[in-house]
């Protein structure tokens, strides 16, 4: 939604009202990436033992007092990025968080308030009309934000939470759903996921192609529906099979920067993946550098695969990432 301009002083940015043109997705960048790439051995870099970050990466640039002091090109699944004009020597002073949030705090309450106010108005105009409401959970950066949101907005007994397993989510992805769930003690989770896990499915269709797309119909839309039919039944007294006709709206932190299809989402959509289901996306407007704000000056959980290099949180050899994404899960997350 907003643009975003570097500032030294803290080492991270300032949330912005100014056109500058294209802007690319923002994100932190953590001691456990600097190291994977070499900064400290090959170029000399003193990177502190630090739980924050220590700069930030605009695609593949790193960031560093608002001076780009290196980029990583090529890459893949099992070759390491070549390493380019990278600035040598460096001893790095971790980003002032605090300082850094309280620079954008205008900008930044003005966004949640709209954003809390848009999902209380959506669920008292659904309210009495589906059967159930819920937060799409995925243990990544934006549904840990969209449920922080809800649970601001909303009465923790009016909504349930659905984590979708797959089976073939990364290990601190299931990390990241164990430590939400302690801050969120009193939250109604479920988890969805099939009787078999997915390396069966692979035994009889193979793994998934980027021409079969089959892992997230089977292993996560198929299985969340059935979850919330199981749901309805226990609070209806009745079977599963007796659950046939029903309405559910899901919060998803679905947002419009991730890519061109999603750009063209609404906020609020019926029957767009599935006729039982309402999709309703109240930060499809937000920028990562409104979320990363957002979750890092709550402390909310942060899925520690960002900390290693991933921009996105999904599956493990899923068809449809990145050379990037290959390279870093290949050597954090073997299989």
């Amino acid at each position: 939604m907003y643009n975003y301009e570097w500032d030294k002083e803290t080492g991270g940015y300032i949330l912005s009202t100014k056109v500058t043109g294209v802007t690319k997705e923002v994100r932190p960048v953590f001691a456990e990436e600097l190291r994977f790439l070499g900064f400290d051995k090959n170029f000399g870099w003193n990177i502190p033992p630090c739980e924050g970050p220590l700069m930030w990466a605009e695609g593949r640039r790193y960031i560093y007092m608002g001076e780009c002091v290196g980029e990583a090109l090529g890459g893949g699944l099992y070759t390491m990025p070549v390493m380019k004009n990278v600035v040598r020597n460096i001893d790095i002073i971790p980003v002032d968080i605090d300082s850094m949030v309280a620079k954008s705090e205008n900008l930044l309450n003005g966004l949640v308030q709209k954003t809390l106010k848009d999902i209380y108005t959506v669920f008292e105009t659904y309210r009495g009309k589906v059967d159930m409401f819920y937060v799409a959970f995925s243990g990544g950066k934006d549904s840990v934000v969209m449920l922080d949101l809800v649970q601001r907005a909303l009465p923790h007994d009016s909504f349930d939470v659905v984590f979708g397993d797959t089976t073939m989510e990364l290990s601190d992805t299931y990390e990241n759903v164990k430590e939400s769930k302690k801050i969120w003690p009193d939250l109604n989770w479920h988890t969805a996921r099939t009787d078999f896990d997915a390396t069966e499915s692979w035994k009889f269709v193979g793994p998934p192609a980027r021409t079969i797309r089959w892992g997230c119909s089977v292993h996560k839309s198929a299985p969340s529906v059935m979850k919330i039919k199981e749901i309805l039944a226990q609070r209806r007294g009745y079977s599963i099979k007796d659950v046939k006709h029903f309405k559910v709206l899901a919060f998803l932190g679905v947002r419009a920067e991730e890519s061109e299809a999603r750009s063209t989402y609404e906020m609020v959509s019926d029957g767009n993946k599935h006729a039982v289901q309402i999709n309703c996306n109240p930060i499809l407007e937000w920028g990562t550098c409104e979320l990363f704000l957002y979750l890092l000056g709550r402390s909310l959980p942060l899925n520690r695969a960002y900390r290693k290099g991933l921009n996105r949180v999904g599956c493990i050899l899923c068809p449809m990432a990145s050379a990037w994404t290959d390279c870093i899960q290949n050597h954090d997350y073997p299989m």
